[in-house]
């Protein structure tokens, strides 16, 4: 387990927030203005527990990581999001429908005993099932986007928020809530291809110039946009010809494959443009970190005051991060 000491403990804590996803368990001991007190991390996630769930697998983990501060402080709050509310997770939260916003969330949540004393509110995913579309889900994404909005509230009247990773989403907000969302198995596509197909052949693991990388990114990313549909895989196989005739360094490639497979994806508001009357705003290359979304946000779905949250850092994510991210969809 690692720890992150943010400041001495000058304020009480109030509330402890658990951001667990697939592959790691992230928790922040925060007060209830929603300042951040202290912070860890452990290699715990659904997926690397000490032991199986039916042996107490899940307790063990959460004991681990927060039985001190229980002890030291018994009447903490305790707010979980993430895959834990999965149905491979400690308990299943079930999706709460479109439209969403915070408050949907928190009154979808489920509770689970922690096995220290308070019990633990478990955040629910989103669905998106409209009748004439294929359903989709959501689960520890809705949790970054709330944190967004509580930091920027200027997000909140109509904004796509991209949110990279294995499974890329797409999700329109209006008026503080989530109204649709598509997902894209860009970052998995990534790597399949990458690690499992001729394409990767060429590649090479050398470090590369980053303007070269950028080049070759905004490539991707150019063939893709002047696209018509059924161009994909012609235009995955350009990775292996543009290596093959030397137009792109055998340590770009990969970066041309993320911005291809990159932009093939896009939010559900451009396929549906004639249906809204203004465009929204997009969010695309300042989506924040899972800690800091999910830290804003579950301070909100405790029903504490999150006065503070804003000031949490911001960092920018995007291009060929998209297949190295811990993924906490669906």
């Amino acid at each position: 387990m690692t720890a992150t000491s943010q400041r001495p403990l000058a304020e009480a804590p109030a509330l402890l927030a658990l951001d667990w996803g697939t592959s790691t368990l992230r928790a922040y001991l925060m007060t209830a203005t929603g300042a951040v007190l202290d912070m860890r991390h452990a290699p715990r996630g659904i997926l690397h527990l000490p032991v199986p769930r039916d042996a107490g697998g899940f307790e063990q983990a959460f004991a681990e990581i927060a039985r001190d501060w229980l002890g030291d402080f018994p009447t903490l709050r305790v707010v979980a999001g993430g895959m834990v509310g999965s149905a491979q997770g400690w308990i299943e939260a079930p999706y709460a429908p479109v439209p969403a916003d915070v408050r949907t969330l928190a009154a979808h949540g489920v509770r689970v005993p922690s096995g220290l004393g308070p019990d633990i509110l478990i955040a629910p995913g989103v669905i998106f099932d409209a009748p004439d579309r294929s359903p989709d889900v959501m689960r520890g994404e809705e949790i970054q986007i709330a944190g967004a909005l509580a930091a920027e509230p200027s997000l909140a009247e109509r904004t796509c928020f991209v949110l990279p990773g294995t499974h890329s989403k797409w999700v329109l907000v209006e008026e503080q809530r989530i109204v649709s969302f598509a997902t894209h198995m860009t970052g998995e596509l990534y790597a399949v291809l990458r690690e499992h197909s001729i394409l990767g052949r060429l590649m090479s693991t050398e470090p590369v110039d980053p303007d070269a990388s950028a080049r070759a990114f905004g490539q991707g990313l150019h063939a893709a946009r002047e696209s018509s549909p059924g161009d994909l895989p012609h235009q995955l196989f350009a990775t292996r010809a543009l290596g093959l005739t030397k137009r792109l360094p055998n340590n770009a490639l990969a970066d041309y494959l993320s911005g291809c497979s990159w932009d093939t994806s896009s939010c559900p508001d451009s396929r549906h443009r004639e249906r809204h009357v203004r465009p929204a705003r997009h969010s695309c290359s300042s989506v924040m970190p899972p800690s800091a979304g999910a830290t804003r946000a579950l301070c909100r779905l405790s029903t504490l005051p999150c006065m503070q949250c804003s000031r949490m850092p911001r960092r920018s994510a995007y291009g060929s991060s998209l297949a190295r991210q811990d993924s906490s969809s669906s």
